[in-house]
């Protein structure tokens, strides 16, 4: 339905509050991105864990952090995300 009404072929993405896996919409042609909640402190949890969703994802779909409960605002909220997109582009640090 969503897709049917969007005349701008917006990006479409699964958003849940529990669970870091998404099997029931992986491979589906209308929902390419799962926007997760992950909820975890500190930082080096939060990017072992968005690194093993990317994983178990296999290419099917796209990991997005959506939402982290202990994520911060303002310069902290920045350098996170910075870190964490640098770190994304070298998954091995």
């Amino acid at each position: 339905m969503i897709r049917e009404t969007d005349d701008r072929h917006h990006p479409i993405a699964v958003h849940k509050t529990d669970g870091l896996s998404l099997p029931e919409f992986a491979g589906h042609p209308e929902s390419g991105r799962y926007a997760i909640q992950c909820n975890v402190n500190p930082a080096d949890e939060l990017h072992r864990g968005l690194l093993e969703m990317r994983r178990d994802a296999a290419r099917r779909y796209a990991v997005i952090l959506a939402e982290a409960v202990y994520w911060g605002t303002g310069a902290e909220a920045r350098r996170k995300a910075w870190d964490r997109a640098m770190r994304a582009l070298r998954p091995w640090q």
